[in-house]
């Protein structure tokens, strides 16, 4: 079986800056992108993209956040996503 490509048009006004560098895993029907680097800066940013609605939100960090990273990776295990590199 052949995979097809399409774009996916999201909704609302609020959504990440373009970047390259950064990671992206799935939670169930949620995808999670973290950091990643734009023409000026570094970001550190934790946005989550719900795929039903298409909505993005940019959520809030607790704890020993890694801080602004590129060129790193991610996995998603079980609840947690997990970074390294960098």
């Amino acid at each position: 079986d052949a995979l097809t490509w399409r774009a996916v048009t999201t909704r609302g006004g609020v959504r990440p800056r373009p970047r390259a560098g950064h990671s992206a895993v799935a939670f169930g029907r949620q995808l999670v992108v973290f950091g990643g680097a734009g023409a000026a800066s570094t970001y550190g940013e934790l946005w989550v993209l719900d795929m039903d609605t298409r909505d993005w939100v940019e959520v809030r960090q607790r704890g020993d956040n890694p801080g602004p990273l590129s060129g790193h990776v991610a996995v998603a295990r079980g609840r947690h996503m997990v970074v390294h590199g960098g």
